[in-house]
């Protein structure tokens, strides 16, 4: 696929006239209670990340006494440690995206989807959830979502042609490949525009669905 520079640069004015305000709020949500030492903080973030980005996780959660956000809340709070200590592996990762930063972000998601696993229903993946919640914690982490990730399937490499890192024992294969695909795209709009964030791919990303 060769980069649309004229679509990147129309996605790039639809972000700032919609969702530029939310996503500036929301990163400064998870700057100002960057930890989950607090149960209102982490009900703050999973409340307002999981519904604004129509992450679908709480329908993945029995609904009990509790209701599945409280329930999830909850449970973030009762795995705090293990969860700081894996989005603290993010601490040193920032853009512009290099390989060695890519897999730790492979790496950090699969912990973290692995966990959450534990608390839904089958044991359900929450690949899409761990993408968004790891995002806004880390603006260089690639946003996963079923419709994006076949996009970039569809547009970019095979897999024999993007393997550029093994797979870690422990993360996502699904995430994994997404990743390697949007370094793909990366790559080719760094080459072609200035100030080329993660964030503003994933909107062009959408754009691109929506527009075939």
């Amino acid at each position: 696929m060769t980069f649309n520079l004229k679509a990147y640069r129309e996605a790039c004015r639809l972000y700032g006239e919609s969702w530029a305000a939310p996503d500036e709020v929301l990163y400064g949500l998870c700057k100002r209670y960057s930890d989950h030492s607090t149960r209102n903080a982490i009900y703050a973030k999973l409340s307002i990340i999981g519904r604004t980005y129509a992450t679908g996780i709480e329908r993945q959660i029995e609904v009990e006494k509790e209701s599945a956000l409280d329930q999830l809340a909850e449970f973030f709070f009762e795995n705090r440690s293990a969860i700081d200590s894996t989005l603290g592996r993010l601490a040193n990762v920032h853009e512009p995206l290099a390989l060695d930063t890519l897999e730790t972000i492979v790496q950090a998601h699969g912990q973290l989807a692995n966990l959450l696993k534990e608390k839904l229903r089958d044991r359900h993946t929450p690949r899409s959830f761990a993408s968004k919640y790891m995002h806004f914690h880390c603006a260089a982490v690639p946003i996963y979502d079923d419709i994006t990730a076949k996009q970039l399937q569809h547009e970019y490499c095979r897999k024999k042609d993007c393997a550029v890192f093994t797979l870690p024992k422990e993360a996502d294969e699904k995430y994994y490949w997404h990743t390697l695909r949007f370094w793909q795209m990366y790559k080719e709009a760094k080459q072609a525009e200035d100030g080329v964030t993660v964030k503003l791919l994933d909107h062009y990303s959408d754009l691109l669905w929506l527009a075939d």
